[in-house]
């Protein structure tokens, strides 16, 4: 059963999720398209078990997706390499779902084969895959380290704001592991932050990657 706290955490997460989708019309596309595939394929769902837990991942994964382009006023740039369009328009998906693929058996094989707890399969299963992002694409290093440390923040403040001096929730309704669950940064749990940064980590970047976009600024 969903907690108050859980509920109130949701909503103000899709309200900054709300927020950010209809402050920038150029990358509302990838905010849907991030969400979708995370929410239904990467470890971000593998402790999903309702609605309001799907919808967690999904705003999670846009915000995540677009996080650094907005608060550090980045735009699309030019194609990192000349493609045909139609080469362009039907290879990013895919790329994009071979990634995702490769995230969540690297997760999977962690939590089941090696006995690692989930929510630390699925931070290291998330660099493992930026780790490979990054050595294809040296360029996009500030968005996955941006990324991961605005996911941190944001997700603190949040919690702080729906979970204040009630501790646990969260943790068994999405990893269902409570190992460091007498860690806290205030009211919240080091692994939630460590957890929300690693997937900032691997999310930031995801989408540049697959379309082979660089991030501009306005005046470059």
């Amino acid at each position: 059963m969903l907690s108050p706290n859980m509920l109130v955490f949701t909503v103000l997460l899709g309200i900054c999720w709300l927020y950010l989708f209809l402050r920038r019309k150029e990358t509302r596309f990838e905010m849907i398209a991030i969400g979708v595939m995370t929410t239904l394929l990467t470890p971000l769902s593998l402790g999903t078990r309702g609605a309001f837990d799907f919808a967690f991942s999904f705003f999670f994964a846009g915000i995540a997706a677009v996080a650094f382009q907005q608060i550090f006023g980045k735009s699309y740039g030019v194609r990192r390499k000349r493609t045909a369009p139609r080469k362009a328009a039907s290879g990013w998906f895919l790329r994009l779902f071979l990634l995702t693929i490769a995230w969540t058996w690297s997760a999977l094989l962690l939590t089941y084969l090696l006995e690692v707890s989930t929510w630390q399969a699925i931070v290291v299963s998330a660099l493992f895959v930026t780790s490979y992002v990054i050595a294809h694409r040296r360029d996009l290093l500030n968005d996955a380290l941006a990324s991961g440390l605005l996911m941190a923040v944001i997700i603190f403040v949040l919690y702080e704001i729906a979970f204040y001096q009630d501790t646990g929730d969260v943790m068994n309704g999405i990893w269902n592991d409570l190992s460091l669950s007498d860690r806290f940064l205030l009211s919240t749990p080091l692994p939630i932050i460590i957890w929300s940064a690693a997937m900032g980590f691997a999310l930031g970047p995801l989408y540049e990657f697959v379309r082979g976009w660089k991030l501009t600024s306005p005046t470059a």
